[in-house]
């Protein structure tokens, strides 16, 4: 069982034609494509870095509560300063 739609004069509507790929969509398309293919590259040149211990170990315990004493040799005030000013 087919449905039909017939207009008041027992005429079927013609159908909707495809919508053109315009050169504005083409290029919203292939700026689209440069994204992504810039975030997995991102991706794949950064799978082998990450955090190491001492670098976890800054955020979560400080060893002083002097943010101007070094940590490791470096001084980390503004990682440390943000760090305890938005989750303490």
């Amino acid at each position: 069982m087919s449905a039909s739609v017939r207009t008041a004069a027992g005429v079927r509507p013609a159908l909707r034609p495809r919508v053109a790929l315009t050169p504005d969509r083409r290029l919203d398309l292939i700026g689209l494509a440069v994204i992504v293919a810039t975030v997995l590259w991102g991706l794949v040149l950064g799978r082998h870095l990450w955090f190491f211990s001492d670098e976890w170990n800054i955020m979560g315990t400080y060893p002083s509560g002097n943010l101007l004493t070094p940590f490791n040799g470096h001084l980390s005030l503004v990682p440390v300063a943000l760090y305890q000013a938005v989750f303490h």
